[in-house]
């Protein structure tokens, strides 16, 4: 939160925004009406996207959000990432640290589903109807 708010100035449009952020904010977290919710291209800067995303957390009603154009993005998970300078090298950093972890997994505990994986069964041969010495 520190760098979100060296990027944002104490100005009464900052400070208007700041308060409209809040009551959204309080909208989103106890509202259980809501379904689809469009505030593209409103030019939310990342503090305020910051204290939506702090109150969309917990929110399990809301079905869609879109945010673009504005200072955040939502995550494949669905939840609102205010822009930070550097997340983008975290995110990367995060990425190549599960990678590593999936990896280093025994391979007799991953489930490989790969279509090249899954082999058909066969079935013994010597057993069963048909099967040579069977009379």
């Amino acid at each position: 939160l520190q760098a979100l708010q060296r990027t944002s100035c104490d100005c009464q449009l900052c400070a208007e925004c700041t308060r409209m952020a809040k009551a959204l904010a309080a909208v989103f977290r106890d509202d259980q009406i809501l379904f689809h919710v469009d505030i593209s291209f409103n030019q939310i800067r990342a503090r305020e996207c910051a204290i939506l995303a702090d109150a969309l957390r917990d929110n399990h009603s809301l079905f869609g959000l879109h945010m673009v154009g504005n200072e955040a993005t939502v995550d494949e998970l669905g939840f609102v990432v205010p822009w930070i300078p550097g997340a983008e090298a975290m995110r990367e950093r995060r990425q190549v640290a599960l990678n590593s972890y999936a990896q280093s997994i025994s391979p007799r505990l991953r489930l490989d589903m790969t279509p090249s994986a899954i082999v058909p069964v066969q079935p013994s041969s010597g057993s069963g109807p048909g099967a040579a010495g069977s009379s």
